[in-house]
This record gives structure tokens, C-alpha cells and sequence, in this order.
């Protein structure tokens, strides 16, 4: 929840199982939001049932790059002849949220017509002790001169799952991309704004072009964060690095760790580090469920922390297992240790919380929502039990490239700040700007193997932002430089032998 009053921004979110309240002062960028999607350009499509009431159809289609997008709104008529929406079907991108390319359904539990009471967006008596939140900085001043929403990470969030207004007609490339392209759905407060990430794509769009002409090792390609600023990419994506440039988050994850190693465990190598084979990939494999999504939420450390215990499993098993990163965000948030759930955090303290709270669920039985929300670890079935983890040796190459040959993916951290980063197509990236020290990563990830090509040798590293980002959502990484910082702080969990037997046993 979102509570805006006077020149600040209330967030009232779920903490394990308690509410906090955080407030950002001056924030007020997603005021003008509206709940429901711009169907001007859209045509009727008759009548159809749903949920046990008739309803009128409103329906867009489009054809791009071989694939349809279809999306329907189903609205109906009350006894005092009101309109209400009923359903917004969608096969494309979820134009709600900005996401990728799928199925999706909104459903619609009550509309309210009419301009809203004012004491609905007061703040709590909750917020009265709220932990205040600097956010602001000369970017963000500069934001509000030219038109840009001016709000908190969590603010930015709300934002993007309501349509606002459409605004077409200015360029043809940034209407496709708007339209079509990987920025379906895109909405703007205001005509300024709408200008203003023009102007962003534009720029994006030459720097891509200036890249590729160079032929380097790896090539750059347009995708959903073409119109963000750097500050917007950094908030949600990255949010850690965000805090450090931003709100002057000085902590650095060692503080944290030393609280921890109670569940850490010495590095072991399975096998003669000097002979490992000279290339590994685990996709495809049961180590390897596939990319995921994190969406708009900075909790790439539960994807790194699940990775690494889909991976251990696997070989302990013999049995693939996708297992829940939602349970990792709800139950471990702050509890003394690096898990801010949206905010970022670590991949060893999402490990940690569920070698503590007794195990893991599947992801079948706690979805993932991409917020935070109250913990439900009580209510689900538990399935994967851990006893602890080890970390590889800090900068060792070779200790890692055996480390995923001999025991599988590998929870690994990333310097991924940069634009070259962010618009990564294909090709082994190599960026000397790229850093690699502990307290410059900012991306948990996951690595799935390795290998060697004519632009030189790599790490294989599977990001969580779809399969439309990168090379199907995944990356190869110039081990120079230690992979951008894939060596510095990798670690594998450790499975509980007793859960394992048992979970040999049932598979019999």
C-alpha cells in the first residue's frame, strides 16, 4: 500500500507477520495513476459469460514478430445501469505490470465509482512512528523539472501495475516499442513525461546502435528498460547499489555474515581442481529449472539462494525441483540479517533463513507475487531441507568453474550497473569498467557452467528477468577481471542427508 499526504510517501507493507510503515519524504509521483487500461483504440467484440454474469467485450489484437497479442476487457451493467469491469484477459505483455510475454488475468473484485474520499490516502496511526527514508537526490530534483514522476523505489513500483494515460504519435521507433515492442503497455503521467522517455529511448537506442557497429565481443539489444532512467533501473533492479549512491547505505554485507557462520561450512572440492573439463552447461538439466522473473522487485538474492538449493537437491536426489523464492522474501525479511525482500539482500541469509525455519517449499504450493508479503511458510507443505552452505574461495576462477562441474549451479554476485549490463543481447560480455571487489556487486545470479569461444573464455550466468532479457535470459561472462565479480562471493547450499533418504525413499 501506497498512502500519499502533504509532501511525502507512505509505504505500508508486510513485514514476516507484522506491518511497518516507511516514509519517503517528498514523494508524490503516482497520484495520477488509474486502475483501469485505455481502451480507445480498442474494438467491441460482443457479449460472453463470465463469472455467471453477461458482459460486453472490448477486445485489441495485434500481430508482432509472429506472435499475437489479444487482450480483452470484459465489462457489465449493475441494476443502476453503471458499467463495471469484470475481467481484463491478456495473451501478450501484461499490460498491468509491464511484463513479458505470456497469459495473464486480472480479475476485478469491486469498483467504487467516483472521485475517492480524501481520508482514504491518509496514513495510518501505523506511520505515526514510521522509519523515515531519504530517497531524493539532484537526479531526482532534476526528475520533477522535467515532468517525471518524483517518488520512492516503492512508489515507482505502484506506478507500473496501473495504467495511466497513452500518448502516441511523436516517433514511430518509441510508438512500436510502446505499441509492440518490449514496451508494451508503457503509460505516461503526462505529455512532458511522455517526451522525456523519448528522449531516454533515443538515446538508449543510439548508444545500442554506436555499440554494435564496433564488433566487439558481445552485441546490445533494446529491451523493457529502454525508456527508464538510471536512477529507476538502479531503485528497482538494483536496489542495493541504489541505497550505497543514494541514501548513503554504508553497511557492508560482511557486517552481516559474521553473524551467520554458525551454518557455513568449509569449501570441499569433489575433484582435482586442475582437471576440470573445459567446458560445463546445466541447461536443459534438472540442476537448472529454467530462467525465472523476479519483475519489478529487487529480489534477485532469493534467486540467487533458490538456484543454489534447486541445485544441491538435484544432485542429491536425482530429482528436479522448483522450489518457492516468494517464501524466502516473506519469512526472512530483516530478522538482523541481509533480507529487505524488494530492497535487495543476500543469497547466503535467504539460505540461512530456511536451513533455520526447517525447509523449503515448492513453488507450486507458494507462488511468487513479485511484493512482500505476510509469511505463509505454517500453511505450506515443506519439501527441500538444508544444513548449511560454502562459499568458494574469494577471486578463485578455477575453484569455481569446479565447483559447477562437481556439484552443479552455483549462487553467484555481479556488478551489473552498468548500461552495457542492462542491454546485453549475445556474446561474451566483457566491460572493463565492470568491477569486482566484494562491496561493488550488486546482482545475485546464478552460474550454470562454462566454457570458451573465439572472444575468449567465459562463466555461464542465468539472470532472473525473463527469458526476453539476454540470450534467453542468460549470459556469458569474460572470466577476466573474475567474471565481473561471478568468483568473489560464490557459494553452494548443502542439503540435510536425513531429508534427503527420505525423499529417496518416497521417490521408490
Amino acid at each position: 500500500m501506497i498512502a500519499i499526504a502533504g509532501d511525502a510517501e507512505y509505504e505500508i507493507q508486510p513485514e514476516v507477520d507484522e506491518r511497518v510503515c516507511n516514509i519517503y519524504p517528498g514523494g508524490h509521483g503516482a497520484a495520477s495513476a488509474n486502475a483501469l487500461p485505455d481502451i480507445s483504440d480498442w474494438t467491441f467484440d460482443g457479449q460472453e459469460e463470465v463469472n455467471g454474469q453477461m458482459t460486453s467485450v472490448w477486445q485489441y489484437q495485434r500481430r508482432n514478430e509472429g506472435k499475437i497479442t489479444l487482450y480483452k476487457f470484459y465489462v457489465s451493467i449493475d441494476n443502476n445501469y453503471q458499467y463495471q469491469p469484470i475481467r481484463l484477459h491478456m495473451l501478450g505483455a501484461d499490460i498491468t505490470i509491464g511484463s513479458h510475454y505470456g497469459e495473464y488475468v486480472v480479475d476485478y473484485l469491486e469498483l467504487v465509482p467516483g472521485k475517492p474520499d480524501k481520508e482514504l490516502f491518509e496514513p495510518p496511526t501505523l506511520c505515526d512512528n514510521g522509519k523515515f527514508i531519504n530517497f531524493l537526490d539532484k537526479e531526482g530534483e532534476n526528475q520533477q523539472q522535467q515532468g517525471l514522476p518524483q517518488m520512492s523505489p516503492a512508489g515507482f513500483r505502484m506506478l507500473s501495475l496501473v495504467p495511466a494515460v497513452r500518448y502516441r504519435g511523436e516517433d514511430e521507433e518509441y510508438d512500436a516499442f510502446l505499441t509492440t515492442g518490449h514496451g508494451r503497455g508503457r503509460t505516461h503521467a503526462n505529455l512532458q513525461e511522455y517526451r522525456h522517455r523519448l528522449s531516454l529511448f533515443q538515446r538508449n537506442t543510439a548508444m545500442i546502435s554506436a555499440h554494435n557497429a564496433q564488433n566487439k565481443s558481445f552485441t546490445m539489444a533494446m529491451n523493457k528498460f529502454g525508456d527508464w532512467t538510471r536512477e529507476e533501473y538502479l531503485a528497482v533492479m538494483l536496489p542495493l547499489k541504489y541505497k550505497k549512491l543514494y541514501q548513503g547505505f554504508t553497511k557492508s554485507m560482511h557486517e552481516h555474515k559474521q553473524d551467520l557462520q554458525k551454518h557455513e561450512y568449509p569449501y570441499e572440492p569433489l575433484t582435482d581442481v586442475s582437471k576440470s573439463p573445459a567446458s560445463v552447461d546445466w541447461r536443459g538439466s534438472g540442476a537448472d529449472t529454467g530462467v525465472k522473473d523476479q519483475a519489478l522487485c529487487g529480489s534477485c538474492w532469493t534467486f540467487g539462494a533458490v538456484g543454489a538449493m534447486e541445485s544441491a537437491w538435484f544432485h542429491a536426489t536425482g530429482h528436479s525441483a522448483r522450489f518457492s523464492e516468494q517464501a524466502v522474501m516473506d519469512c526472512s525479511y530483516q530478522k538482523g540479517r541481509a533480507a529487505w525482500g524488494c530492497d535487495g539482500g543476500g543469497a547466503w541469509a535467504g539460505i540461512t533463513h530456511i536451513i533455520e525455519s526447517g525447509g523449503i517449499s515448492l513453488l507450486k504450493d507458494y507462488q511468487y507475487l513479485g511484493i512482500t508479503d505476510y509469511c505463509r511458510e505454517d500453511s505450506r507443505p515443506i519439501t527441500g531441507k538444508f544444513k548449511g552452505f560454502a562459499r568458494i574461495p574469494s577471486g578463485d576462477d578455477a575453484a569455481l568453474m569446479e565447483a559447477l562441474y562437481s556439484r552443479g549451479p552455483i549462487a553467484v554476485s555481479l556488478d551489473a550497473s552498468s548500461d552495457a549490463f542492462t542491454f546485453y543481447s549475445s556474446g561474451v560480455y566483457y566491460d572493463t569498467q565492470c568491477k569486482y571487489e566484494y562491496d561493488d556487486l550488486d546482482h545475485a545470479m546464478v552460474a550454470v557452467g562454462y566454457g570458451t569461444e573465439e572472444a575468449g573464455d567465459y562463466f555461464l550466468i542465468k539472470n532472473s528477468w525473463s527469458d526476453h532479457w539476454g540470450d534467453k535470459g542468460y549470459i556469458k561472462v569474460s572470466r577476466d577481471n573474475h567474471g565481473c565479480g561471478a568468483s568473489t562471493d560464490a557459494l553452494y547450499a548443502l542439503v540435510d542427508e536425513e531429508a534427503v533418504a527420505e525423499a529417496v525413499e518416497v521417490q521408490r
